[in-house]
């Protein structure tokens, strides 16, 4: 089994998203007892101690329930994640020891893209609430998983997926950043899975291509410029949106506009974007990080020029 995981960090104003791509290839037959393809927590360090999961997908909640802490076991049988942007959160977190001091915070996850053969068959994503110990705490991970009743993998299975990893203050007050409709969500849905579904739900951002070629949405919005140009229409989305222009001649030609506009977020000069050289293609890419809100229905125009 060859297996590959793409990690990616981008700028953001209002919480931590992380997003992982994770590719698995099966070359031979292999027999498992147990298989996680992406863990929330880990067997052998998580001390968060979520007391509360739920699942559901960009149309609300479809699952909630107490999470059940250690015995070394899975706590749930395997949960099929169904809908459009599928989610998973744990909420409620409490501090492990006493002693540890200042805010806590919650966790979840959103699976942004989905293909897979299991068992020499198509697979949807399932979960599942697995509980553990260590150091003689107890608590629960949640597992990505085969479908129920896989236990062996075929040659020609595969998973190619994109998973957003986000981490949630528990209350408005623990947030210290300047995004006022975050911080109006969290006062109103804080340490609750509310807040996972709506990164979800909103954080999904709508492009339609006017110059160029969309390549794909997560961990970033990518487009094949036409000639080294493009040019899009893009709402939607919080916080900030990364978007990657790709099949450019040079590293640091060419202006970004929105709403013909330059944009300008320069500190240091030119320390607002970054360039990336492919050498299979012998061309650049130029990544930004745009600002969103989908909640005041923001619809920009952008446009990459190259001279």
């Amino acid at each position: 089994v060859n297996h590959s995981a793409t990690v990616s960090l981008a700028r953001t104003d209002d919480m931590v998203r992380g997003f992982y791509r994770i590719r698995l290839n099966v070359e031979k037959a292999t027999d498992f007892s147990r298989l996680v393809l992406f863990q929330v927590g880990a067997d052998t360090y998580n001390f968060t101690l979520e007391k509360k999961l739920a699942m559901g997908n960009a149309e609300g909640v479809l699952k909630q329930w107490d999470a059940q802490w250690g015995g070394g076991k899975y706590r749930t049988s395997p949960l099929e994640c169904k809908g459009e942007s599928p989610w998973v959160s744990m909420h409620q977190a409490e501090r492990p020891w006493t002693r540890v001091k200042g805010p806590w915070a919650n966790r979840g996850i959103i699976i942004r893209s989905w293909k897979a053969r299991l068992g020499g068959k198509d697979a949807a994503p399932w979960v599942a609430e697995h509980g553990g110990e260590r150091h003689r705490q107890k608590y629960s991970t949640i597992d990505l998983v085969p479908p129920a009743g896989v236990t062996r993998l075929e040659p020609g299975d595969y998973v190619d997926a994109v998973i957003e990893h986000i981490i949630l203050p528990q209350s408005a007050q623990d947030y210290y950043g300047p995004n006022a409709q975050f911080r109006a969500a969290l006062e109103e849905n804080a340490n609750s899975w509310k807040m996972v579904q709506r990164e979800a739900a909103i954080n999904n951002p709508k492009i339609v291509v006017k110059q160029g070629t969309l390549l794909r949405k997560f961990p970033d919005v990518r487009i094949r410029t036409e000639k080294g140009s493009a040019q899009i229409n893009l709402s939607g989305g919080l916080g900030y949106i990364p978007l990657t222009f790709v099949g450019l001649p040079s590293h640091d030609a060419g202006q970004l506009l929105i709403d013909g506009e330059p944009l300008d977020q320069s500190v240091h000069g030119n320390d607002f974007w970054q360039s990336d050289y492919d050498p299979r293609s012998q061309s650049w890419s130029r990544t930004y990080n745009i600002p969103a809100n989908a909640e005041v229905n923001t619809n920009s125009n952008i446009q990459f020029i190259f001279p």
